[in-house]
């Protein structure tokens, strides 16, 4: 009898062995999926980093091009580039108020959403209510939208006056 107790320990043994062997192959392979995960949702925060960059960009630019003949008439008039630049500030400033007041919320929502549908029993993305989060997000709008103001400030002086203040007929 004793050998029958024994055989069966020994069995015990191996199956639990056996398991702690799958279990940690198990937490390997889910680690290096994380990894990978977590690869994946940095390249869909940096992607929509540069979006929103190139987004700020490209309405500044549209909207300098929206008033280039009334810009052109003032600069025709006399007014000097850098009275132009301090208007276009202000309408810069603005518009950026009023795109924090509502993208800053919206996107902030928009996160948590997809980040919820992300998160696991074993990961989670809390960095979605860091305040510091915030503070970057609007340091980089006002860094590249100044940016942006700069690069359209310097486009102004190659504009062809004689050609910008012709009437469309």
């Amino acid at each position: 009898m004793s050998s029958k107790k024994s055989i069966e320990k020994d069995i015990y043994s191996t199956d639990y062995f056996y398991g702690i062997t799958f279990t940690d192959e198990l937490y390997q392979a889910s680690k290096d999926n994380f990894a990978l995960y977590d690869i994946g949702v940095l390249i869909c925060i940096s992607f929509a980093i540069v979006m929103g960059l190139i987004i700020i960009l490209n309405t500044e630019q549209t909207n300098l091009l929206e008033e280039q003949r009334r810009l052109s008439i003032l600069r025709v008039l006399g007014v000097k580039i850098s009275q132009i630049s301090l208007w276009w500030l202000i309408n810069l400033v603005i518009q950026l108020i009023v795109a924090l007041l509502i993208g800053l919320p919206l996107g902030t929502l928009v996160a948590r959403v997809i980040l919820f549908g992300m998160n696991t029993a074993s990961r989670e993305y809390p960095f979605i209510n860091d305040p510091r989060l915030y503070l970057i997000t609007i340091a980089l709008i006002l860094v590249f939208s100044f940016f942006s103001h700069f690069i359209c400030m310097l486009w102004i002086k190659k504009w062809n006056l004689a050609e910008n203040t012709k009437s469309k007929t």
